[in-house]
C-alpha cells in the first residue's frame, strides 16, 4: 500500500502511542511519535506533516500551549509546514468545555478516546487528500 502522508503523534503513554500509530499505519499513513510539547514543535521544523494528533495532558508544554504556539508561529513567521496544518486533540479528557478549550487554542478537531479506525479515518478524510492512482 502507497504511504498517503505522514503523521505526528503526540503522546505520553506508551500503550495509547501503540493503539493509535498502529490504527494510523493501518490506514496507510507513516506516523512519527513524540512524547512531549518541546519535541512536537522540533519535530515540526524539520519534518513535513500531513496532520497532528496531539494529546492535551502531555508533559513540558500541555497540548493546548503547544497548539498556541504553532498557530502563533503560523502568523507570525513563514512556517515549515503547510500552513496552517490541521491539529486533532486526541485525548481521554472529556469533560465539559474541554472540546470548546481546545478549539479556541487552535485546535481543528476534538476527537476522545477510544478513538475507532473508523473516527480516524473520518477525520483524515476530511483533511487529506485521497492518492489518485497512476
Amino acid at each position: 500500500m502507497r504511504q498517503k502522508g505522514r503523521i505526528l503523534v503526540v503522546e505520553n503513554i506508551p500503550i495509547h502511542q501503540k493503539v493509535t500509530t498502529a490504527l494510523l499505519v493501518r490506514l496507510g499513513y507513516e506516523c512519527d511519535l513524540v512524547t512531549n510539547g518541546h519535541d512536537a514543535l522540533t519535530a515540526l521544523m524539520s519534518t513535513s506533516y500531513s496532520v497532528i494528533f496531539m494529546d492535551i495532558d502531555i508533559p513540558k508544554m500541555d497540548g493546548y500551549e503547544t497548539t498556541r504556539v504553532i498557530r502563533e508561529f503560523e502568523k507570525t513567521q513563514t512556517a515549515p509546514w503547510k500552513n496552517p496544518i490541521h491539529i486533532v486533540a486526541l485525548t481521554g479528557c472529556a469533560t465539559q468545555g474541554e472540546r470548546e478549550n481546545g478549539i479556541a487554542t487552535g485546535m481543528n478537531s476534538y476527537l476522545t478516546r477510544p478513538v475507532s479506525f473508523a473516527k480516524l479515518q473520518a477525520e483524515l478524510d476530511k483533511v487529506v487528500p485521497p492518492i489518485v492512482a497512476s
